[in-house]
């Protein structure tokens, strides 16, 4: 059939809309343009006007990974979402699941909220979205739009449970979406019920802010785990709405009763690590001067040296420092870190940070630090035999390095095995005890942002031992530690020290002449 040229500019116009609908039945981010909803502030209130969807940065991100096909096999059919609130997340999968069951005939959209009443918010989202679609992208509905369910006449359908023990189970079809996972009563039950679909190549969406309350839970694992689970992990802080600035969070926290302000964090993350932060009852540093710190004391480094090296503070003549090494494996996964503490005021004015150094390029890096503030007493966790704490140690042998911790006492001073710092079961507490005994007073203070993420991280775990969360770290509160216990002898000349001396739990000693 011949089409014939529009003459008129409303008929021209009509045409454009007509290709851009055809359009929106195939592209999801097409669709897009034509969703609509309440319009909400920065801080979550209904201003009751109606706005067109906006398409912030990290959604058109999450967009891509939705509807990504490669050789027509959907490239992202797992994704594990954690965020800050009022993100867009809820709103962008609402317009999916309608997007999907409109125009993918025969669809079977599974949607599991945390309760009944959020089961009902989102399918009322949907329904907002499809009222206010132009006609000609409105699918014929199969009867009425109901609280928890609505049918399509091209056979597709969109179903809403709360999270119950059997949601889900005998359920078929071909998208899930759990709307706030971390905070289901029944997610794992629920994953089980719906694995058979997820096997069969179901795609699953699991979208949620942290859950404050769970120390682990279902969600927490399968993000952490990610992407070698076959999930693909995507996070997006509270600063990812381009409204709101700087300061947001800033005023959130002090508009927040003190008692609660702990919370924020949760509702509002920055990074990863904020978000996944262990519960208060778990946690061995206090909440609020952590809060307090990452906020008014984190700031870039004044100037850097190497590769992984920050100075926030120059050598003070007159001053003591000491010096604190955990060495990683270097693969990425933990860090090597080395601090340098200021023993007078107890801010940490230089450190080297990297989870990718190899031992060797580490220890040459700390060395030069060492030089930078005169050479002070330094300690390197030397515990893990396969670790890069030997390593280390052997590096600033061989430069006697002249005010190096040794554990043990001997005779030789090359010999390797005596030096270094040796965490036991007798002085592990002792170290981190002091450090948060000095933490909650403010007697120390951390300017390196992430390092400081890292104290948010440690946990007393249920035999009492102080470690890092599941997934998390602490080399770097560890090195914070180490630094501080042994400031005491910071100011001991190396040629004072004698074989056999010793000075509290440990015998520091004059190596390498």
């Amino acid at each position: 059939m011949k089409l014939r040229r529009p003459k008129t500019e409303e008929e021209k116009q009509a045409l454009v809309q007509m290709m851009r609908c055809l359009r929106a039945e195939r592209e999801f981010d097409v669709f897009l343009e034509f969703v609509k909803f309440p319009e909400v502030t920065p801080t979550g209130e209904n201003t009751g006007n109606v706005i067109s969807f906006e398409m912030w940065p990290h959604l058109k991100d999450v967009v891509n990974l939705l509807t990504k096909y490669d050789h027509g096999r959907l490239v992202h059919r797992l994704l594990v979402w954690l965020k800050a609130r009022q993100l867009g997340a809820s709103q962008l999968l609402a317009a999916y699941a309608v997007w999907v069951a409109s125009y993918r005939d025969n669809s079977k959209i599974l949607v599991i909220s945390q309760g009944e009443t959020y089961a009902w918010e989102f399918m009322e989202k949907a329904r907002f979205i499809y009222d206010n679609l132009p006609p000609e992208l409105k699918r014929k509905l199969r009867g009425k739009w109901t609280r928890g369910r609505v049918s399509f006449t091209n056979g597709s359908v969109v179903e809403a449970f709360p999270s119950t023990e059997d949601a889900g189970r005998g359920w078929t079809g071909t998208l899930v979406i759990m709307d706030e996972a971390d905070k289901h009563p029944y997610l794992g039950a629920n994953f089980m019920s719906v694995k058979p679909v997820i096997d069969a190549g179901a795609q699953m969406i699991m979208v949620s802010t942290s859950d404050p309350e769970k120390l682990t839970s279902p969600f927490k694992e399968t993000f952490l785990e990610a992407p070698d689970n076959g999930w693909t992990p995507i996070f997006y802080g509270w600063n990812a709405r381009p409204d709101r600035d700087t300061e947001f969070r800033g005023r959130v926290f002090r508009e927040t009763p003190e008692s609660e302000r702990w919370r924020v964090q949760y509702e509002y993350p920055e990074t990863i690590d904020e978000a996944l932060a262990p519960p208060q009852e778990f946690r061995v540093f206090d909440m609020n001067v952590y809060q307090s710190m990452m906020d008014r004391d984190t700031k870039d480094p004044i100037r850097t040296m190497g590769t992984s090296t920050g100075i926030w503070q120059e050598f003070t003549p007159g001053k003591k420092y000491t010096m604190f090494t955990d060495t990683g494996k270097g693969v990425g996964k933990d860090y090597s870190v080395t601090v340098v503490l200021d023993c007078t005021t107890g801010m940490v004015v230089a450190d080297v940070f990297s989870r990718t150094l190899d031992a060797t390029t580490f220890a040459y890096e700390s060395i030069a630090l060492a030089v930078e503030y005169k050479k002070p007493l330094w300690a390197v966790e030397c515990n893990d035999p396969s670790g890069g704490g030997l390593v280390v140690v052997q590096q600033a042998l061989k430069v006697h390095y002249p005010r190096l911790w040794r554990d043990k006492q001997d005779t030789d001073p090359q010999h390797l095995g005596p030096h270094g710092w040796y965490t036991d079961k007798d002085n592990r507490p002792l170290i981190w005890h002091g450090l948060i005994a000095a933490f909650k007073a403010r007697l120390v203070t951390v300017p390196h942002k992430e390092g400081l993420g890292q104290f948010n991280q440690v946990i007393r775990n249920d035999k009492g031992r102080v470690e890092a969360r599941q997934g998390g770290n602490d080399d770097y509160p560890l090195a914070v530690a180490g630094a501080w216990y042994i400031r005491d002898w910071a100011h001991q000349a190396a040629g004072l020290w004698r074989p056999g001396q010793t000075i509290g739990m440990r015998q520091p000693i004059k190596v390498g002449f």
